[in-house]
Order: structure tokens, then C-alpha cells, then sequence
């Protein structure tokens, strides 16, 4: 043709140009063999070496002469970006700059995907940070990365093959679908089964403003859902795999994006553009429809892509016949409830999640582990999709998380009772346990929690692991995390007080408002945190407010707080910490509580109790990072030295079994029968005799007042109870008209649980303690069990208990 002699033609002239000379031509990026063959000039010029790169042609093609040499240069080794990073930064070079932090540098390097531009552009962002003094947080530094132009520039440039820019631009909505709709919180770039992300591609395909878009593919002769696929791998952006499916015949293919910054890039795209009514929206910026919104608004186009294309893929799964779903069962188990939680479709979000067989499915499809992880996952993705909802509210609905717990904890019990599971297999169910009960520690229902570690050590212990063994040692840690001894009022010389570690950044939040965790440089690796997942009711005339008892666990669960004008505000706003009941006193707990409202006018409190209640909650945080109450700074903050005694489920390993209950039943023979004539002698028990509340479950051990001094709020008294020594436990008798008395220094007190939210009930987690306070004020009737242990009356499901497990009968 015209066009190949042209080329010969040329080919002959630059033979002629370049005789005699030494040449090294380079060719970046060739995409075909055809585009080297353009610059063999016939073997006339034996001078001349030609370097090129490629990320698409095979080194094994028979295209390719015997003299070629090929060498494979990849990403860049942690080794290679870690150096390329000081050298551009120069934070090792002169001393100047930060201080080195591996673990900052290697979060920099990774995000950054090891790709040598982006590390180097990396490395001059630290540099001229430095060079101007500004002190920059990793993560404001990897905002700074992924939002550079030039880092975006670099990675557009994946998308140039493709020079039709209709074209080019539906291939990076591809893409950016592939981003925004499988990932997950654990892992950015999961490996995903190609039928799935061809399900997501026809959601988006048949939105009638997408639609037109699939024309320009026809150019590059792009027919199918494979193709687009097999283009994205050739191009670098996505790599593939196949494996052997379980119940499957054959292998299935399964992609993942390239790199973590290709993950930044596709999300990035994603907050570029709208669409509404057939059409792309206008730019609000230029008034024109274009990729280029405005940095303001970009936030609020991502999240509205993201519900619409999450919502879209799981619509499109629930409009299938049940025959076109059989190549998507994986999808079912492992994104459909993502897709609806993130498309905001909470309610039937909840029941995919609650769905029996899927969850059983599940466990068997990927293993009893990683099957676990993939569940605890979507219920951290409901959790959060529910608190960061703009319109929605927590109170809407029921979160699925203990019902869900509950029956992955059946499932368990089930797979050891009725099948002959070897040792594996029940090493891997005794990590699921723990993974769930991190998982209920991590939105602090503690008591959920501890269950499961304690069943978590049933199984290891059945398997004969001794207390040297590492799975022992490390569920007795968890074990151990969920103690939560009470936060309380201290002399300022207590060997208990607490020191907060981040009280620099603390004091300095107080004028840039930013949120800093409670860690504790007194308990390394501990926080305050909060002992309830949701905050209590105190409703009495004339005020009423919303509070959460505060304790010691571990960091992973702090609370995050800023401090201004005297208060230690916590996220989310409203809450702040207090003394409890406005009383500033040593041995009084402390808490979390909301503003104060007060019911009505006529019925206000005295001037004077108002400001008791707000002095309350005016707190000095001192530069060792103590924290005193501003108007009792002799006092201070610290750690109850015994765990606290809470109601916990009957069926809890964590229960209390009084000593004398239990031997005289036994002794009796009345261990069999009904439950009134168990109370009834209980109750005669009681009164014939001072009894010690010596515990059978936690032998050596009793209830005991934590402060020997009532705290004192006008007419009524208190004290807080905790799990000490036998020696020092308190002395009971049952009186029948009021309750369980305690005796000595203590008589006329009464063991007692509050009510809460209003209501005269009782629930798990509430705190048990003395109080000489009337029955209008708090719950107190018990009843006894025939295990030895005690309920309340009107919550028989509940015992007293501890968050320390005893000895299980």
C-alpha cells in the first residue's frame, strides 16, 4: 500500500542519515512488535541499539530476534522506594526535617504503589513540607499524595492507549465502578470473581445515562464484558488469577486492582462527575459538563456515586431469575450485603446478614475462619454505614450485631457437638471466637465479649493446649482486657491515678478542636473507654440526661475527646465527662453524660444543685497528663483497684455463685427442686444467719465495697462494689420487705441495681452497688437461683456477676 512504501522510503533515508554513528534509540511504552519493526533498518546499520519498555508484549513471541535481550524491571523492591524516598526528601541526607519513622515511611511507599514517579513525587511533598517548617501528619501527607496533579497526571496516563477520549473515559468509569463497589474495610483491593464485577458492569450499563457510553467501545472492537476485562490487564490496571472454586468443576477467574494508589485513582474519578435526568450534571464550577468539579464538592459526588452504584449492583442481583444466579452464589455470600448496606438500603441489608443459610454457606464456602472474618466484616460495614449516615439515625434500626453473634456462636457449638471436627478445625473455631469477640469489644459490649473469649479458651483447653501455649496465653489477654475496672475519684496521691499519653496534642485541641484518643501513658496500651455500647436514661424530676459509666480498656476502644473551657468533650458531640450524680467525692464513679434538660419550669432544682451538677463537669488536665476535678484539685482520677460487679446473662461463665447458697443446697438436697421453695429457703438462710458473700466461682474471692467511706448526696448513700479478697467481703442478711441488707458498718444499705432508660428494668452491663435509696430510685428485688446465684426479680435472665469469669458449674 501507499502507506507501507512511504515507510520503506523513510526507513532508506534515515539508513543514509545515520551511517557511521552510534545510536541508541528508546522507545517508552510499545504496545506491538509492529512499532520496534518500524526501526529495523534492514541489518544496514549494525550501530545502532534500540531500548525499549513494555508492559504488554511477550518476551517469548516469535517476533522477537535471538539477539534481543529482555530484562524484567517490575515495581521498585520496598528496598529501592525506601532509598529513592530519602534521596528525594532529604530528611537522612542533612539531618533537617522529621525524625524518621519506618513504619510512616513504609505507609508512604505502599500507598504510593511502588511506581518510582509517585514515590519521587512523594518525597518532594516531605521535602518542601520540611523546607518550610510545616509539621505534617501521615495522613494529611497521603491526602497531599493522592490529590497531587502530578500523581493523577501519572496514573491518567494508564488510560492512554485508548485515544478516543469517549472511549477512554467509559474505560475509567469501568474502572472506577471496580473501586468504589468491591472493597472492603480490611482490605482495599480484595481479589474479586469475574462474575461479579460483570454484574456490577451491567447495573451500570443499563442506567439509561450510562448506556450511550458502551458505543464507544466498538472502535477497539470491544464486545463483551471478557474484553474489557482481558484490555485492563494488557493496560496494567487489574491482575487476574484463577483458582478452583469450592463445588465448582473448574477454575474461576478472579481480578484485583494493580496497586493501592490505581485503588486512590479509580475513587478519585469517581468524584469527578454526575449524573442526573439522561445527562451528564454541569460542572458547578464552569457551568459546563466536564470530569473537573471543584475540590468542595467532590466529597459529595463520591458519596452519591457510591450509594447509586452499590444500590444498582445489588438491584440488578435481586431482578435476576434464580436460574441466572447460579454463577453468582459467591457474589451472594461475600458482596450483596455490602452492596446494600452501602446503597443504603439498611432493612434489607439486615436480612441478608440475619439469612441462616447464607451464613452457614458462608463458613463452608470459605472455611470457619475466613468465613467469619467476611461476616464481622459487613456487620463493621453496617455499623458504620449507619453512624456516618447524614439523614439517618442509629435509632431507625435494630443493629444485627448481637443476634448475629449469637448465631454464629450456635453454629459453632453446633460443628464441635455434632461432628468429629480434628484438631484444625477447632484451633480455626476458637480464633473465630475471639474474632467475634473483638469484634463486640471494638463497639464495647464487653459482656457479649467476654463469653466468647471464654468459650474461645474452652475449646483450646478440650484440645489440651496447656497455659504455655501461645493461643492460652493470648486469649487469657483478651480475657484479661475486659476486667473494665470503674474510672473513679481519688486522693491525688493514689498509686491508681491515671495519666493520659497524648496530653500535648489534648491541650492543643483546645484551639484547633480536633478529637485526640484517651490513651493512657499510666497503662501502656489501655484508654478510657466506655463500659456500654449505648448511654442510659437517668429520668427523674426536675432534670433528666443521657450517661455511660467510664473504665480502663484496652486502646483499640478509647474514647476520643477534645478539651476546651475546663470540659473533656467526647465524640460525637453533647457528650462530656462528669462525676456521677454531680457529686465530687472520693470513691464516686465517673461517666460520660449528655446536657442536662430540665423538665419544666415549676419543678427546677435549687440554684445551688444546678451548679453542683455543671461544676460536676469541669476537669483540669495537668501537664503530666492527670486530670483533677477543678474545684477538688486534691483529688484526681484513677482506676478502681477490684473489677466492678455487673448483671450479666445467667447463662455467663462470668456469673457470681455465693458460697453459702450453694453448700447449703447441696447439703440440704434442694438442688432439685422448684424455684419457689429455693427462694424460700434461701430467704430463711438469709435471715437465720450473717452470711459472708464468699464466692464458690471465684474461690478466695468475695463481694467487697471498693471505698469503706458512703458517698453522700443529701439524705442518700452509696457505695461502689467491686471482686476482692474473701477476708474483706461484706456480711448480708434478707429482709423481706426490702431486700438483701448489708450488715456492720454498712446496715440499712442494700444491694442495688439502677433502673434504666425511665422503665423499671433491669439489662446486662447495668452496675450493681450499696445504696440505701427507695425503690422508686433503683431495683431492689432479687431473687435466688438453685445454682447460687442471684437475679433480679424482674429480670430473670440476668444474674449478678462480673467481667471476670469464674469457675463454670
Amino acid at each position: 500500500s501507499k502507506i507501507l512504501r512511504t515507510i520503506e522510503k523513510l526507513k532508506l533515508k534515515m539508513t543514509k542519515l545515520l551511517e557511521g554513528l552510534k545510536i541508541l534509540i528508546v522507545l517508552d511504552d510499545v504496545w506491538s512488535p509492529e512499532d520496534v519493526e518500524l526501526f529495523n533498518f534492514n541489518g544496514k546499520i549494525s550501530s545502532i541499539s534500540i531500548l525499549s519498555t513494555t508492559r504488554t508484549m511477550d518476551p517469548d513471541s516469535r517476533t522477537f530476534k535471538p539477539s534481543y535481550f529482555f530484562a524484567n524491571a517490575g515495581l521498585l523492591s520496598k528496598k529501592e522506594a525506601q532509598n529513592l524516598f530519602f534521596y528525594e526528601s532529604k530528611i537522612l541526607s542533612d539531618g533537617a526535617g522529621p525524625s524518621v519513622n519506618m513504619e510512616f515511611v513504609d505507609r508512604i511507599i505502599l500507598d504510593c504503589g511502588y511506581l518510582p514517579l509517585t514515590v519521587k513525587i512523594a518525597g518532594r511533598i516531605v521535602k518542601s513540607c520540611c523546607s518550610v517548617g510545616t509539621s505534617v501528619s501521615l495522613k494529611t501527607l497521603s491526602e497531599m499524595i493522592k490529590n497531587s496533579d502530578q500523581v493523577s497526571y501519572i496514573l491518567d496516563k494508564s488510560f492512554s492507549f485508548i485515544t478516543d477520549d469517549k472511549a477512554a473515559f467509559t474505560l475509567k468509569l469501568c474502572f472506577s465502578v471496580l473501586a468504589i463497589v468491591f472493597y472492603r474495610d480490611d482490605k482495599r483491593r480484595p481479589w474479586v470473581p469475574f462474575e461479579s464485577i460483570k454484574l456490577a458492569w451491567m447495573a451500570l450499563f443499563s442506567d439509561n445515562e450510562i448506556y450511550p457510553l458502551n458505543e464507544s467501545f466498538a472502535k477497539y472492537r470491544i464486545k463483551k464484558y471478557e474484553d474489557v476485562i482481558q484490555l485492563m490487564c494488557i493496560m496494567g490496571l487489574i491482575d487476574e488469577v484463577y483458582v478452583q472454586e469450592p463445588g465448582m468443576t473448574g477454575t474461576g477467574q478472579y481480578l484485583q486492582i494493580h496497586h493501592d494508589l490505581m485503588w486512590e485513582y479509580g475513587r478519585q474519578f469517581a468524584s469527578r462527575f454526575l449524573t442526573a435526568n439522561n445527562s451528564f450534571e454541569k460542572c458547578f464550577g464552569h457551568n459546563i459538563t466536564c470530569t473537573k468539579f471543584h475540590n468542595d464538592y467532590r466529597d459529595t459526588i463520591l458519596y452519591k456515586n457510591t450509594v447509586k452504584w452499590n444500590a444498582m449492583t445489588a438491584l440488578q442481583y435481586s431482578a435476576l431469575f434464580s436460574d441466572d444466579t447460579k454463577n453468582l452464589e459467591s457474589y451472594a455470600l461475600e458482596w450483596l450485603p455490602y452492596h446494600l448496606i452501602r446503597g443504603e438500603l439498611f432493612n434489607e441489608a439486615v436480612d441478608a446478614l440475619m439469612n441462616d443459610s447464607s451464613l452457614i454457606l458462608r463458613t463452608v464456602r470459605f472455611g470457619i475462619y475466613l468465613g467469619t472474618q467476611i461476616t464481622i466484616s459487613m456487620i463493621k460495614a453496617f455499623e458504620d454505614g449507619i453512624s456516618s449516615n447524614p439523614v439517618t439515625k442509629e435509632s431507625d434500626y435494630e443493629s444485627p450485631m448481637l443476634s448475629l453473634a449469637s448465631k454464629m456462636r450456635d453454629n459453632f457449638k453446633e460443628y464441635i457437638n455434632s461432628v468429629q471436627l480434628e484438631k484444625t478445625g477447632r484451633i480455626e473455631i476458637g480464633h473465630a471466637l475471639i474474632s467475634v469477640g473483638v469484634l463486640l469489644r471494638k463497639f464495647s459490649r464487653w459482656t457479649a465479649s467476654l463469653d466468647f473469649f471464654t468459650d474461645a479458651m474452652d475449646v483450646f483447653q478440650s484440645i489440651g493446649y496447656g497455659d504455655d501455649s501461645p493461643d492460652v496465653i493470648q486469649t487469657r489477654k483478651h480475657i484479661d482486657s475486659c476486667t473494665l475496672p470503674l474510672i473513679m475519684i481519688f486522693p491525688q496521691d493514689s498509686p491508681t491515678k491515671l495519666r493520659l499519653k497524648n496530653v500535648d496534642a489534648i491541650l492543643q485541641g483546645s484551639t484547633n478542636k480536633e478529637y485526640v484518643s484517651l490513651e493512657l501513658s499510666s497503662h501502656p496500651g489501655y484508654a478510657i473507654v466506655r463500659l456500654s455500647d449505648k448511654c442510659d436514661e437517668y429520668l427523674q424530676l426536675p432534670y433528666s440526661y443521657s450517661y455511660c459509666y467510664i473504665g480502663l480498656g484496652l486502646k483499640e476502644s478509647a474514647l476520643m475527646a477534645q478539651y476546651s473551657n475546663q470540659l473533656i468533650q467526647i465524640e460525637p458531640d453533647g457528650y462530656h465527662i462528669c462525676c456521677g450524680a454531680g457529686v465530687v467525692h472520693e470513691g464516686m464513679h465517673v461517666s460520660m453524660r449528655s446536657n442536662i434538660s430540665y423538665n419544666n419550669e415549676k419543678n427546677e432544682p435549687r440554684l445551688d444543685l444546678r451548679n453542683k451538677l455543671h461544676e460536676s463537669s469541669f476537669f483540669r488536665i495537668q501537664p503530666d497528663g492527670s486530670i483533677c476535678p477543678s474545684i477538688a484539685p486534691h483529688l484526681c482520677l484513677g482506676i478502681s483497684p477490684y473489677p466492678g460487679i455487673f448483671l450479666v446473662s445467667k447463662y455467663s461463665k462470668n456469673q457470681a455463685v455465693f458460697k453459702f447458697f450453694l453448700e447449703n443446697h447441696k447439703r440440704d438436697g434442694s438442688m432439685n427442686v422448684n424455684s419457689s421453695t429455693v427462694e424460700q429457703a434461701s430467704k430463711r438462710l438469709c435471715v437465720e444467719h450473717e452470711l459472708k458473700l464468699e464466692l464458690s466461682s471465684h474461690p478466695g474471692m468475695g463481694v467487697v465495697p471498693i471505698f469503706h467511706n458512703l458517698i453522700r448526696r443529701g439524705a442518700q448513700r452509696g457505695c461502689h462494689l467491686g471482686l476482692g479478697p474473701s477476708k474483706d467481703a461484706l456480711l448480708a442478711s434478707f429482709d423481706r420487705k426490702h431486700g438483701i441488707e448489708i450488715l456492720g458498718t454498712y446496715k440499712g444499705m442494700f444491694l442495688s441495681s439502677p433502673y434504666l432508660g425511665g422503665e423499671k428494668k433491669s439489662k446486662a452491663g447495668a452496675v450493681v452497688c450499696l445504696t440505701n435509696a427507695g425503690p422508686d430510685w433503683c431495683n431492689r428485688e432479687f431473687t435466688f437461683n438453685k445454682n447460687g446465684t442471684i437475679s433480679p426479680r424482674t429480670a430473670l435472665h440476668l444474674v449478678i456477676g462480673f467481667q471476670v469469669p469464674g469457675i463454670y458449674k
